[in-house]
């Protein structure tokens, strides 16, 4: 495979922040019962801030399809807590023979708002943010800009209805957050993708004043950069050959597959929602083999400190697949094995998520013969990280993945059968409550899967 570059790559972010070092533009006063008093603030004001950003990229990988896309997320954090997001502007130039030319004029590029921009459904406010504007700088560079919809609202100020306050804008946390998921459509998989953080153009005295308010932010620190991806491959592939099974729709030798006999199953990929945020476009236009039980998140990281350290923050990439009733997890196509794009420097681990099941991680490295990584979570307790409280038996000598996790929160307790399956309880569907995953839910949930899981919690590093 020919690998070049086709030009030097930088990106530019300026972002518009709210720091604790403002904190007289907004004063908070909590109550007993959290009742919340806000401030504005005085526009005009130039707020400084010692607050130090940094900047990756994450979970980069090809999307095969025609064409194949590119993947990847832009995340950030800061060192300094009340630290807000407001406004910013991303500019990066990328290699076109990788991509062609002026991709956002020619629709090779999407976006999506993941994370920390991300739409949240339970406030009236929402969306708090918006992609306002993209296109191409030049023929070779793209540029996005986000803004607040509450630029009046400084740092941590909230709006209040009836005693319920509700933030408008959003601490930029000390750890790692997603941001912005990007899609660009590849023109030539044997390039590489000469994407790259470019510190000059980033430093730490830039500022930037949003045209809807006057109050502008200047850095006194420097910002910092984690990776980038002017090496990253655009044609090859690891393949995951990897088996597990549900408690809930298993039989004593296999799965069910009465979702899909029933006509239950989405088309599309289910984890795009809270607690996952997974933004892949996975789709089909029909359930490609009568064996599919359900759809899977498949995520992949990396560490050399051992499975205790394989936490959130070393995934490599996430991707959505089928599960088949023999426990084989496969593409969308119903039969290869998933491909990603990345390169493997570190121990592997896989986890397995399911949208009512608590998820699991290999407890060991997976090994890899000829590109392909392989697991079986099903033949041993100790397969499964936390070993006996990590995974249960679900007949002697076969282990599977805990059901009844109704609201996705990790934990097998009365909130999943009272807020969920009390809820959907005589209902058919793709639901939470089916414990089962029989496409009805009923009392076989309550009693054959929640009353024998409750108490438990997934073990996966967080």
């Amino acid at each position: 495979m020919k690998k070049r570059y086709a030009l030097t790559t930088s990106i530019c972010i300026a972002l518009l922040v709210f720091s604790s070092v403002a904190a007289v533009q907004a004063t908070l006063v909590h109550d007993h019962s959290t009742r919340l008093t806000i401030t504005r603030s005085e526009p005009g004001t130039l707020i400084r801030s010692d607050a130090q950003l940094s900047f990756r990229f994450s979970n980069a990988q090809i999307l095969l399809g025609t064409p194949n896309k590119l993947q990847f997320d832009i995340q950030l954090k800061c060192d300094m807590p009340l630290t807000y997001l407001r406004d910013n502007q991303i500019f990066f130039n990328y290699n076109t023979q990788a991509f062609g030319t002026s991709i956002a004029s020619s629709g090779k590029v999407t976006l999506e708002k993941i994370g920390i921009l991300a739409d949240d459904p339970g406030n009236p406010f929402n969306p708090l943010y918006n992609i306002a504007t993209f296109g191409d700088n030049t023929n070779s560079r793209f540029f996005v800009a986000t803004e607040t919809n509450y630029p009046d609202y400084a740092g941590g100020q909230g709006i209040c209805i009836g005693g319920v306050c509700f933030q408008v804008n959003r601490e930029v946390p000390l750890t790692w957050v997603d941001y912005l998921c990007v899609s660009i459509d590849v023109l030539d998989g044997d390039d590489l993708a000469g994407i790259a953080f470019e510190q000059t153009l980033m430093n730490g005295g830039q500022y930037y004043t949003a045209p809807s308010s006057a109050d502008p932010v200047q850095y006194f620190s420097p910002n910092l950069y984690d990776n980038d991806l002017l090496a990253q491959t655009l044609g090859g592939n690891i393949y995951l050959d990897v088996s597990v099974f549900l408690e809930g729709p298993f039989d004593g030798s296999q799965m069910t597959t009465m979702l899909n006999s029933g006509g239950y199953l989405w088309t599309f990929q289910p984890y795009n929602a809270y607690p996952w945020y997974y933004p892949g476009q996975e789709a089909v236009s029909v359930i490609p083999s009568p064996q599919v039980v359900d759809w899977v998140l498949v995520e992949l990281r990396q560490t050399l400190g051992g499975a205790a350290t394989a936490t959130g923050e070393t995934r490599i990439a996430r991707q959505a697949g089928f599960l088949l009733s023999s426990g084989e997890v496969v593409s969308i196509d119903g039969s290869n094995p998933l491909g990603f794009a990345v390169t493997i420097t570190e121990d592997l681990y896989v986890v397995i998520i399911h949208r009512n099941h608590l998820a699991v991680m290999s407890a060991v490295p997976l090994s890899e013969t000829g590109g392909t990584y392989a697991y079986d979570f099903s033949t041993d307790a100790g397969q499964a990280y936390g070993a006996f409280l990590g995974h249960k038996q679900l007949v002697p000598g076969v282990w599977g993945m805990t059901g009844a996790d109704g609201n996705r929160d990790g934990q097998i307790d009365n909130s999943d059968k009272n807020d969920v399956w009390v809820y959907q309880s005589g209902s058919s569907g793709y639901k939470a409550g089916d414990f089962s995953m029989d496409g009805q839910v009923n009392n076989v949930d309550k009693i054959a899967v929640w009353m024998k899981c409750v108490g438990r919690s997934s073990q996966v590093p967080a």
